[in-house]
């Protein structure tokens, strides 16, 4: 089964996954031994422009670090950034330039989960990034392993929303839309629960 979520901002995005996972979902313990309720292939449309910024101090972690340090992404004491694994072998500058020689191109892809992050505790959620280019505009497919979306959802897209567009102005084109596919999409039922609660009866 696959669900196709279409939305006009990440506040939509984020309610209709937590409302679907919440009423289609199954239950399991995953693997930090926490309750998650989960649906599988999910598939979010989103253009890039009305990408917001969350004012909500917690899924905002991470979205201000994208915003000002997009161009200057340098280590940190986290594990892993998608910042420094889309550096990595130069493959940001690469992709730029592939888009700028050819538009038309089907390899503008970026990996951000590597050979040496399997079987390792942690490890990119987002695993790919494929960009291409139609009527002018750069659009972004990002593939994910697994995305938490009550919480991470929000700066994951927001973020590589950012990016998108800042490639999108170094090589002249438009900013299009974002498709994020995740392979499983969760909610950590316990932890999370005032969370999807105020998700649920909030709206968009």
């Amino acid at each position: 089964m696959v669900y196709t979520i279409e939305a006009k901002s990440i506040r939509e995005a984020r309610y209709k996954a937590v409302n679907l996972i919440r009423n289609k979902g199954k239950y399991t313990r995953d693997q930090r031994s926490e309750k998650v309720q989960y649906v599988k292939n999910v598939i979010t449309s989103i253009d890039a422009n009305n990408c917001e910024l969350s004012e909500d101090p917690l899924t905002a972690r991470q979205q201000i670090a994208f915003k000002n340090d997009l161009v200057n992404w340098v280590k940190t004491n986290y594990v892993y950034t998608y910042g420094t694994e889309a550096q990595e072998e130069d493959a940001l500058n690469k992709t730029i330039e592939l888009l700028k020689e050819n538009p038309e191109t089907r390899r503008a892809v970026i990996p951000l989960f590597k050979p040496r992050h399997v079987g390792e505790e942690d490890v990119p959620c987002m695993a790919t990034l494929c960009f291409d280019v139609e009527d002018d505009a750069l659009n972004e497919t990002i593939f994910a392993r697994s995305n938490e979306k009550a919480i991470a959802e929000q700066s994951d897209i927001y973020g590589l929303a950012e990016l998108l567009k800042w490639i999108a102005e170094k090589d002249d084109f438009d900013a299009g839309n974002v498709v994020l596919h995740v392979v499983n999409a969760h909610v950590r039922i316990n932890s999370e629960a005032d969370l999807i609660k105020q998700i649920l009866k909030e709206g968009f």
